[in-house]
């Protein structure tokens, strides 16, 4: 399970991320649910459901839409404790030490071990359309897909940093190029997390310094510096 210094980590840059998009964020109401029960639609597509074709689950891509909802429920935290950072944490801490197993949802009791990945999906999705979260819901997730704790740690600090990284470069206003040199920002990340240890100390300021070391690199390509 993720550690208390892993969560505080992880709060703290999704309030700084939250705050570059709008500083005020916290009174906007903005429905992250909505946004969680779009995301595990996404993944129901990554994971494939019809069964009137061929289809392969596509493994990456359901790890990041999971990565992608982590986000909000963080926000979703944070959200209801006002920003509070602290406030939030206990909360986390609060679910992670209550996760049974199951979770009751429209009077049923829904038990993870005995549903398959693509009837826990349905299930997040619903729950998020409920705005409704279930941590012990999410991690079941990820256990399914191969998606460890410490995977759930890296990908979010690199998605996380490549998402304030963008915001601060003018993505917001349009200004921004999210292609470097034939491959899409996100593919520079990778390379550069792939090079790196995440227990550094210095992790997050070295990603965002090789983030920065590139991308000058690219405003020059064309002319902007």
């Amino acid at each position: 399970m993720l550690n208390q210094k892993q969560l505080v980590i992880m709060l703290n840059m999704q309030n700084e991320l939250n705050k570059t998009v709008d500083y005020e964020w916290v009174t906007k109401g903005w429905d992250y649910m909505r946004a969680v029960a779009l995301e595990a639609a996404e993944a129901i597509e990554h994971h494939g459901w019809k069964w009137w074709k061929a289809q392969k689950m596509n493994h990456s891509q359901l790890q990041m839409e999971l990565i992608d909802i982590w986000h909000f429920y963080l926000s979703s935290y944070l959200q209801i404790h006002g920003g509070n950072e602290q406030k939030a944490l206990k909360h986390i801490i609060k679910d992670i030490n209550e996760i049974d197993g199951s979770v009751i949802f429209d009077g049923q009791n829904y038990i993870f071990d005995k549903m398959s990945m693509l009837e826990k999906l349905d299930l997040l999705c619903g729950l998020a359309c409920a705005k409704r979260m279930s941590i012990g819901l999410f991690f079941a997730l990820c256990n399914d897909i191969k998606l460890t704790t410490q995977n759930i740690y890296e990908q979010y600090v690199q998605k996380n940093i490549l998402n304030i990284f963008r915001q601060s470069k003018g993505y917001k206003k349009g200004n921004y190029y999210k292609e470097w040199f034939g491959e899409e920002d996100n593919h520079h990340l990778m390379k550069i997390a792939s090079q790196l240890n995440s227990s550094d100390e210095n992790y997050i300021e070295k990603l965002w310094g090789g983030l920065e070391e590139i991308y000058n690199k690219v405003l020059k390509q064309n002319n902007r510096i």
